[in-house]
């Protein structure tokens, strides 16, 4: 058994056991989850300029990397979900580097054409991460969905415009008129 990586040992007199060993490599995502602390410690001590420029997009590219070479190898059972979340991460990578080259000339305008890369990024990881849900039950269980949105509704409409928060501020304080 001699293989790329088969250490091969010695006949010894003592009784040893020589015969060959394979080194056992764990899989990548063990690997990529054990170097990420790592990353992200590298990330924080680096100084802020250019340096965390271009470490920041690399990490989405990483990632896609990774989501990648996993459909290659493995060959999950959604293949076209998690193509678009490397497509999602791969353009929300390509919008940070565009904004980044923008930021050089001065004042970035809004919108702008990173921000096309980062909507276009959300729209594939939306539709990425709908498809492994979709995947999940046979016959489209929809009760996940529903309580997605129910509990999303709430602060979505929170988050609105300015003026809608004005409006239910507005909403919630007692008018000088009721206190009589």
């Amino acid at each position: 058994m001699r293989g790329p990586l088969s250490i091969l040992t010695r006949d010894r007199a003592d009784g040893v056991d020589t015969s060959p060993r394979t080194l056992r490599i764990p899989p990548p995502w063990v690997m990529l989850l054990a170097i990420t602390p790592f990353l992200t410690a590298s990330y924080l001590l680096l100084p802020t300029g250019a340096a965390r420029v271009v470490t920041y997009p690399a990490f989405g590219l990483i990632g896609m990397g990774a989501v990648l070479a996993v459909v290659r190898w493995q060959r999950p059972a959604r293949i076209g979900s998690w193509r678009l979340i490397a497509l999602a991460l791969a353009l929300l990578s390509a919008g940070d580097i565009t904004y980044s080259v923008l930021a050089i000339g001065g004042e970035v305008s809004y919108p702008s054409l990173s921000d096309v890369a980062y909507l276009v990024g959300y729209v594939a990881l939306i539709l990425g991460v709908v498809g492994l849900f979709r995947g999940r039950v046979v016959g489209g269980d929809r009760t996940a969905f529903i309580d997605a949105a129910i509990l999303s509704a709430g602060p979505a409409r929170c988050s609105g415009s300015p003026s809608s928060a004005r409006a239910s501020r507005a909403a919630l304080t007692p008018s000088p008129a009721s206190s009589r």
